[in-house]
C-alpha cells in the first residue's frame, strides 16, 4: 500500500511540473531589431512601417508551431507515463487483494446465546400434565459459537457448535419413568460436576470461484425455509422456533454435498438456486448412511430488494429414503452378526417460504409437507415423548406445518434509541393425518425491544389447541420472555 501511494505522489509531481519544464524548453525570444533611422522624406512612413513589422510575425508564427509540437510531444509522453503507472497500480491493487485474502486463514470466533423464562399452565386432569414441566422455570435454550476460516481467496471454512445442559434431566417413562442425572464427582476435589453435551450443528468447506457457481461439503443446513439457515434468536422473532422446524418435517441438515450460486438479472433483483445430495435422514447419518440411498433436493428462491421494500420467494424439494436396523451375533467361532431391518420408508418433502417487507411491515409464510410410505413398518410413537405404542403399527401418513407471522417494526428515540417490534403469529401442524387427534393448532403475540442488532428482549404467550382431539380438554397456554445476544 505504501508503494501505491508513492506512485501516485511521482504522477501528481509530474503532472504539476510538466508546464514548468514546458516554459523552461522555450527559445528565449529574439530581442525586437533597433529602431532604424528615420524615413526619408520622399518614401511613405506607412509602407516602411509594415515592410519592418512582416519578418517578425513570420518568425513568430514558426516559433509558436514548434512550441506546439514540442508540447504535443510532451503529452503523449505523459499520456504513455500515465497508462503505464495505472497498469502498475492496478497490478499492485490485485496482488494487495489476493494476498490480503489468501495470506490471512486466521480463525474468527463469534456466537449467539440467550437465556429464558418459561410458564406453563396446564389442567392437571390432561394428559399432559406430568409430561410438560409446567413450574416457572429459567433456562439457557443456546449457546452456539461459530469458527471461522477464510483459507484462501475462493475457499472457507466454516464449524458451528451448540453447547447445552443436556441430556441432563432428559425423562423417560415407559416402562418405568427414569431421568437422566449426569452428576459427577471429581475425584480430587470431591466437587460435584454436571457434565453437558456438545452438539455439531454445522461442519462445511465451501469453494467459491465466482457467484454463480459454489460447492460446499460436509453437514450443512439443508436450505429451506427463512430462519433454517439463519437461526440466531436475534434474528428469529417469536421466543419458541415454529413447529416446522422443531417437529423437522423437513430435515434441518443434512451431511453431503450442495452445488449452489446467485444470478443477478437486474438491478435490485437476485436468484438463487441449490442442489444438495446427502445420506438423507436415518438413525446416524450425520455420520455414516445405513444404506445405500442417496437423498436429492433442489433449492430455487427470487429476491428483489430497493431502498425500502423488499419481497422473497423460495421453494425446496427433497426426496430420500431412511432405513434403521438391528444387529445380532449369529455365531461368536467364527463371528457372525446378522442385520435386520427394523425400519425403512421413503419421503417426499415439499416448502414454500415467502417474505414482504415494506417501511417496517413483515409479512412472513413458510409451509413443509411430507409424505411417508413405508416398506418395513416400525411401532407407533406417542407424540412429544416419542415412546412406541405396543401392537399399533404406523401406517403411511402426510404430515405438514405452516405458519404465518406479521410484525412492524418501528424505533423511538428514548433511552438511546430503541426498536420496537409487536408480532402476532398463526401456526397448525399436522403430525399424521392418519391420526387427526395430534393435529394442533398454535396462536402466538409477542413485543420484542432491540437497541441494536446484537441485542434483543423479547415477550411473548402462545395459546396451544387440538380441535380434533378429545382427550385434551383445556388448551395449554404458555408465557416466555427472553434476553438474546450475538457477539
Amino acid at each position: 500500500m505504501t508503494r501505491i501511494w508513492t506512485i501516485c505522489f511521482s504522477l501528481l509531481l509530474t503532472a504539476v511540473s510538466a508546464p514548468t519544464r514546458a516554459q523552461q524548453t522555450q527559445p528565449p525570444q529574439s530581442e525586437p531589431p533597433p529602431e532604424t533611422a528615420a524615413a526619408a522624406p520622399d518614401e511613405d512612413p506607412t509602407i516602411q512601417k509594415d515592410t519592418e513589422n512582416q519578418e517578425p510575425i513570420e518568425s513568430k508564427v514558426e516559433r509558436l508551431s514548434q512550441d506546439l509540437e514540442r508540447e504535443k510531444e510532451l503529452r503523449r509522453q505523459q499520456q504513455q507515463e500515465l497508462e503505464r503507472v495505472s497498469d502498475q497500480l492496478d497490478e499492485l491493487a490485485f496482488k494487495d487483494a489476493t494476498q490480503a485474502s489468501s495470506v490471512d486463514p486466521g480463525m474468527k470466533v463469534f456466537g449467539f446465546m440467550d437465556v429464558a423464562l418459561h410458564k406453563a399452565f396446564i389442567n392437571k386432569n390432561d394428559v399432559l400434565h406430568g409430561i410438560v414441566n409446567d413450574h416457572l422455570s429459567f433456562l439457557i435454550p443456546h449457546v452456539n459459537l461459530y469458527f471461522s476460516s477464510t483459507v484462501n481467496r475462493t475457499t472457507t471454512a466454516l464449524v458451528e457448535l451448540r453447547f447445552g445442559f443436556f441430556p441432563q434431566g432428559q425423562e423417560s417413562f415407559l416402562p418405568n419413568y427414569q431421568r437422566v442425572n449426569t452428576t459427577v464427582v471429581d475425584p480430587h476435589t470431591s466437587e460435584e460436576i454436571e457434565y453437558g453435551g456438545v452438539s455439531i450443528q454445522r461442519a462445511k468447506i465451501t469453494w467459491t470461484p465466482s457467484d454463480a457457481f459454489g460447492v460446499t461439503a460436509g453437514r450443512f443446513f439443508t436450505p429451506f425455509g427463512i430462519w433454517n439457515i439463519d437461526h440466531s434468536p436475534t434474528v428469529v422473532i417469536p421466543i419458541l422456533l415454529p413447529w416446522i422446524m422443531l417437529r423437522q418435517t423437513a430435515p434441518l441438515a443434512q451431511t453431503g454435498a450442495m452445488v449452489h450460486g446467485r444470478f443477478f438479472p437486474g438491478h435490485g433483483l437476485r436468484f438463487d438456486y441449490a442442489l444438495t445430495i446427502s445420506n438423507g435422514r436415518g438413525p446416524a447419518e450425520s455420520f455414516y448412511d445405513v444404506d445405500s440411498n442417496k437423498a436429492l433436493g433442489l433449492r430455487l428462491k427470487g429476491v428483489y430488494e430497493s431502498r425500502d421494500f423488499r419481497l422473497e420467494i423460495g421453494g425446496y424439494g427433497y426426496y430420500g429414503q431412511s432405513t434403521d436396523i438391528s444387529k445380532n451375533v449369529k455365531s461368536v467361532l467364527p463371528l457372525r452378526l446378522g442385520v435386520e431391518t427394523t425400519e425403512q420408508f421413503t419421503e417426499i418433502v415439499a416448502c414454500a417460504d415467502l417474505l414482504f417487507e415494506i417501511a417496517g411491515l413483515r409479512v412472513q409464510f413458510e409451509s413443509a409437507w411430507a409424505r411417508r410410505n413405508y416398506s418395513q413398518r416400525p411401532f407407533k410413537e406417542f407424540p412429544i415423548i416419542q415412546e412406541p405404542i405396543p401392537g399399533v403399527i404406523q401406517p403411511d401418513h402426510i404430515r405438514y406445518d405452516l405458519y404465518g407471522i406479521i410484525a412492524y417494526r418501528f424505533r423511538i428515540e428514548s433511552f438511546g434509541g430503541i426498536d420496537i417490534e409487536p408480532w402476532v403469529m398463526i401456526e397448525r401442524s399436522v403430525l399424521d393425518d392418519a391420526s387427526p387427534a395430534y393435529t394442533s393448532m398454535l396462536g402466538r403475540i409477542g413485543v420484542n425491544f432491540s437497541p441494536n442488532p446484537q441485542f434483543v428482549l423479547k415477550l411473548s404467550a402462545l395459546h396451544m389447541a387440538f380441535p380434533d382431539d378429545n382427550i385434551i380438554e383445556h388448551s395449554p397456554t404458555y408465557l416466555s420472555a427472553q434476553v438474546a445476544v450475538s457477539f
